[in-house]
């Protein structure tokens, strides 16, 4: 009898890449701020750079009207990564010279279109540009 059983395949960074060049694309180590939740984040998802004193320099998922460059598109989450309730985590992002695909995106619960669009524009000085 034939196995008919699907597989679902986890996503790769191979899914969120449209385009890169081997030797120009910024795949960077960097640390993601704990909430005081443990939480997963899953691959694709648009990170910002916490800004506040004493935290300055760790990634986080943007909030939607953030201050403190809360809001600001700075990478993309290259791999799926748990952050735990105490402590930091560290994670792999494409941080430069990349073409990403807009359906392999991840953007904060509630964000709007503009919003959406705006950390968009964020990653585009980075070299991260977003397309269908």
């Amino acid at each position: 009898m034939l196995n008919t059983e699907t597989v679902t395949q986890p996503r790769t960074l191979g899914n969120l890449l449209a385009h890169c060049r081997d030797r120009e694309i910024a795949i960077d180590e960097v640390t993601i701020k704990s909430s005081g939740s443990e939480r997963t984040i899953a691959l694709g998802t648009v990170l910002a750079v916490y800004t506040a004193t004493g935290d300055a320099g760790l990634y986080i998922e943007p909030t939607v009207g953030g201050s403190n460059g809360i809001a600001i598109g700075r990478a993309v989450l290259a791999q799926e990564v748990t952050v735990p309730a105490a402590g930091n985590a560290s994670a792999l992002v494409v941080a430069r010279h990349a073409i990403v695909k807009r359906s392999e995106l991840t953007f904060p619960a509630g964000a709007s279109a503009a919003e959406k669009s705006a950390l968009e524009a964020n990653l585009e000085p980075r070299a991260l540009l977003v397309r269908d």
